[in-house]
This record gives C-alpha cells, structure tokens and sequence, in this order.
C-alpha cells in the first residue's frame, strides 16, 4: 500500500498545466436556455470516460493472482494467459434535449485478452520466501462497443502493456504481493451526431492515453484462492462538443477542444478456483466518484462512485 501511495503522489503521465483550459469551462457564454445542456455535456463525457476505462482495464491486470509468474526449470519463463469480461453499470444525465434532465443508463461491457511472461524470478529471502524483485512484462487487448440505440459511438479497441514488479512469490506459508503499471492508448468514442440532426447535444473524446496502476496481494488455500488489491488510474484525454443554443448568433455553442483529465483510485477483490493449470475467476470492484472542476455545475452523478465485476479464465503454464 506504501508503494502504491508513492505511485499515485507522483504523475506517471505528464498533465497539463493549471492553466489548461478545461472540457466545459465556456459553458458560462451558453444562454439560459442552453446552459443547463452544455454542464450535463461536460459531465457526462467525464463520466463515460472514466467508466469505459474501468471496463477496459478491469481490477486486477492477472486475474485472480497477485504473484508473479517467475521462472521454470532450465531458465524457461512462465506465461500466462487470460480471456474477460468486465461489466460497469453507466448513468449519465439526460443529453437528448435542454429540456430533458432525465437519465441515460445502461452497463458497458468489454472483452479482454492479457498475457504475461516471467522475465526475472527475483531472489530468495528465505524459506519459502521468494520471488522479492521478480519482474514479470504484461500486456492486454480490450474491445468495448457502446450502445448505438442510445445515440452513443465507439467500437473501442485498446491495447495495454506494462509490467509488474514481485515483493513476495506465493508460497505454503506466505501471500503474493506485487505492484504493477500498465500504460493503455484507447480509440475515440462518444455521444450523438456533430450535426445535431435528432439531439440538441453531441460530445467526442479522443486521444485517450494513460496508466493504471495497481497493488495486490493474493493466497490459495486447496485450489480456491482469494486476491484483494488497490489502483490508480491516470488517463488523459481530448474531448470536444456542440449544444443547440438559440441565443448563440449560429445557434449552436461549440465546446471547444479542452483537455480532459480523468483520474479515479479502485478497490477491487478476486475469487478463484484453480483446476491443474486453469483458472475461474470471479471480480467485484469499486471505482471512486469524481469532483466537479471549478466553473462547472454538475448533478451529483460525477462525484458517484461505480461498481464493476468481471468473470475470467486464465491459463498459467
């Protein structure tokens, strides 16, 4: 927990300055009647995007272990592969009309590859107790589609790699502990039509790039095992869009090219079920709310927290 707590002090990704300009922060030149539109637009491009980034990175980067995979006999490396699905609840506010302040809810859910291969099996600090600065390389591909029903595009395929550092192999009498970092580029995604055909509202976020963090700990008992951990997301991105607004001489309002800064902290559990050299994972986890950026008026879905699960079967060889 120590070391995650330095990782998430210090920014794995350089952010932009203080004087940034900020996804939503001209919403204050909407007219009356198109003010209220233009806040809900920012605050649910801030939602999507760190709800999407959590069905793509998912918990646990190996699921349903934390210890490392380490070397087998004759220096041959240990791999690992796993397929799952994550499934995020999603709530955003209404976006079909300025008169609308209803809800638009619906769960995402994304397909998962992650592989990983033991690159250095550490050192021996005792008795059963080894594996203190093992490395293992991680990578992943996710695949999410948004509903198209609900006026929301993106087939978002990203891909992720990393790798994650060995504090303690698991062993008879002692847990897998292990810290790891995953860099992640995602493809663009968002909500209605940039003409405003059928909604008075239209948003896109691009550019999305950044890292997770995680800490976990893990330890199986007779083939059933039990992994608890801690996370950091860092995710930047870039976000524009378009409110109808009568009392702008166009009649519309472009949300102008701003950074989008998206950055949530997870606590997450696994279940497993070990058979020989495969695996049945379960996931429960909790992603952290948000905060409103100063100028900009929300619901208080941005500072709700989300949950997420996810179901995995992963072969170890």
């Amino acid at each position: 927990m120590l070391l995650l707590g330095l990782l998430a002090a210090a920014p794995l990704r350089a952010q932009s300055g203080p004087t940034a300009p900020s996804f939503g922060g001209n919403c204050t030149t909407a007219s009356t009647q198109a003010r209220d539109l233009c806040y809900r637009v920012a605050e649910a491009a801030r939602i999507l995007g760190v709800r999407t980034t959590i069905a793509l990175d998912g918990g646990n980067p190996v699921p349903g272990t934390a210890s490392t995979l380490g070397m087998r006999l004759e220096s041959r490396p240990h791999i690992t592969i796993a397929a799952r699905i994550t499934a995020v609840p999603v709530e955003l506010p209404g976006l079909g009309s300025a008169a609308d302040p209803g809800e638009l809810d619906f769960t995402a859910a994304a397909l998962a590859l992650h592989a990983g291969v033991g690159l250095f099996g550490g050192f021996t600090l005792g008795p059963t107790i080894g594996g203190f600065g093992s490395v293992d390389l991680l990578a992943g591909l996710a695949h999410l589609r948004l509903p198209a029903a609900d006026e929301f595009f993106g087939r978002l395929t990203s891909w992720s790699a990393g790798a994650r550092l060995g504090l303690l192999r698991e062993s008879f009498t002692a847990p897998g502990v292990s810290v790891s970092a995953l860099y992640r580029v995602t493809g663009a995604f968002g909500f209605g039509d940039p003409a405003l055909g059928d909604q008075d509202a239209w948003f896109r976020i691009e550019d999305l790039s950044g890292w997770s963090v995680r800490a976990t700990a893990s330890k199986r008992l007779l083939g059933i095992g039990v992994t608890a951990g801690a996370g950091r997301d860092y995710y930047d991105a870039e976000a524009l869009g378009r409110v109808r607004d009568p009392g702008a001489p166009t009649g519309t309002l472009q949300l102008s090219d701003a950074a989008l800064q998206l950055q949530r902290s997870t606590l997450f559990a696994n279940a497993s079920f070990t058979l020989m050299i495969l695996h049945g994972v379960a996931e429960l986890g909790w992603q952290q709310g948000g905060k409103s950026p100063a100028g900009l008026t929300t619901t208080d879905r941005l500072e709700q927290a989300g949950m997420y699960g996810s179901l995995a079967v992963r072969l170890s060889l």
